[in-house]
């Protein structure tokens, strides 16, 4: 059975975010043993994956080829080859996110989508973790290049820098979603997210009024789907 490269209901996420898009060429990158991609190729989809470990890939068929790469560097497919690029758990491992971005967008068809997946660490529970301890959740508070327990997690990416990140390499976000993505903020959390809305309003000139989506306050993974414009 191939083991999912995410966190509990990333999968399934994304694939509702595809499933509703006409079927297309798609590429999946990072791959790892290839469970996304042997989905996405299940219900329809033709396939392209990618990862910097050939050796984990487990996922070949008919409509799945495997490339290995390094997103660190270009992505070896030409311009415009893509309806659909995924990056599942990947832009945190990454030096330059920025560069990632522009590297699906080259690659990506114009009016192509891109789905990508990172820890929220704007959630409450993130926030709390960075106060006590000065670290977000899913990225350790030691730098220690011998812990392989967050897998190379060495690159927080919040919401707005995320949204800028893509509007500067020419997405357009369409939905905010989350693993565990809530439609409301539970009533017994709504004192908090109140606060939260009061505190912005008051005293932070550049308040971004998505940070008290429910999505990113209570998700553990966020989930964006953006358009190439």
């Amino acid at each position: 059975m191939l083991r999912p490269n995410a966190g509990p209901g990333v999968h399934q996420k994304v694939l509702e975010l595809l499933g509703e898009e006409r079927r297309g060429r798609v590429l999946d990158a990072p791959a790892g043993e290839g469970a996304l991609s042997k989905a996405l190729s299940d219900i329809g989809f033709t396939v392209s994956a990618l990862d910097i470990n050939g050796r984990v890939f487990k996922a070949h068929g008919a409509n799945i080829d495997f490339k290995t790469g390094d997103l660190n560097g270009a992505i070896e497919y030409p311009d415009s080859s893509f309806d659909y690029a995924i990056c599942v758990e990947g832009i945190e491992h990454l030096e330059n996110p920025h560069h990632l971005a522009r590297e699906l967008a080259r690659v990506l068809r114009p009016q192509g989508k891109l789905v990508v997946t990172t820890p929220n660490i704007a959630s409450i529970a993130s926030r709390i973790k960075f106060l006590l301890f000065g670290s977000y959740r899913y990225f350790n508070s030691r730098i220690d290049i011998a812990d392989k327990s967050l897998r190379a997690h060495i690159n927080p990416v919040g919401f707005p820098e995320l949204e800028l990140i893509l509007n500067e390499t020419g997405f357009m976000v369409e939905t905010i979603t989350a693993n565990n993505a809530r439609e409301r903020t539970p009533f017994l959390l709504r004192p908090i997210a109140h606060i939260l809305r009061w505190a912005n309003t008051h005293f932070n000139r550049a308040y971004n009024e998505m940070l008290l989506h429910p999505a990113l306050l209570f998700g553990d993974i966020l989930i964006i789907k953006a358009r190439k414009a």
